[in-house]
């Protein structure tokens, strides 16, 4: 909801910057606790069996593009799993740098997935975002440019937390009391899975698969392009 007597494109512009200044303040080395914290680590663990799961039913791909990288520890698993090329991108610079240390074999490149000059111009086999757009307020720039890189008859996946009141709760807490502050601010509040599928049908990439993962908790959802 834009305020009253704003200008809807500055509001968003500047909705759009501090998501992403918050998101780039997030330690390279985040994740690395995924082996430490007991929470963490069980999180972590069920979104990798149900990535793993539908990642298995595309199949071995031979280019992949993963968006949101981070630290690059799942784009790695991604390239093991399809024995795939992965070309992975972030916006943040302390990431991708940390990323290309621990992981020379995947391209990985600072980019922004809602601005398209920034893009790598191949066609990908495969593209997934896991926990990333929910992240964006500009989904519909998202899914075009997704559209734009995906080839025809290629596959993407999208991993997103749910809508359900559990976890805005265990969100709420992970945010403000545990290790998950810097976190805190980064969701978009008015971030809709369903309003995502009509945008990436719009522009020829169709949902075949709704999935769940972490209790219930996460949704996994995949999409062809049309051929």
């Amino acid at each position: 909801m834009v305020k009253r007597g704003t200008n809807p494109t500055k509001y968003m512009i500047i909705k759009n910057k501090y998501l992403y200044e918050q998101h780039k303040n997030v330690p390279p080395d985040y994740y690395e606790d995924c082996k430490t914290n007991i929470l963490q680590k069980l999180w972590h663990q069920k979104k990798l069996q149900g990535i793993t799961k539908y990642l298995k039913k595309i199949g071995r791909t031979e280019k992949v593009l993963d968006i949101g990288c981070h630290s690059g520890d799942l784009s790695q698993r991604i390239g093991e799993l399809l024995g795939a090329n992965v070309t992975a991108i972030d916006i943040s610079e302390s990431a991708i740098n940390y990323a290309r240390k621990k992981y020379p074999q995947i391209n990985f490149d600072v980019a922004d997935i809602t601005e398209y000059k920034t893009l790598p111009k191949d066609k990908f086999d495969l593209v997934t975002a896991f926990d990333v757009l929910e992240h964006i307020p500009h989904t519909h720039k998202v899914a075009k440019n997704i559209s734009s890189t995906l080839r025809k008859g290629g596959y993407l996946i999208v991993g997103v937390p749910s809508n359900r009141l559990l976890f805005k709760i265990i969100w709420s807490i992970w945010t403000k009391f545990m290790k998950g502050k810097v976190w805190r601010g980064t969701h978009y509040k008015g971030f809709c899975l369903e309003n995502l599928n009509k945008e990436l049908s719009e522009n020829g990439v169709t949902l075949i698969e709704e999935g769940k993962a972490n209790f219930n908790l996460w949704n996994i959802n995949t999409y062809k392009h049309h051929e």
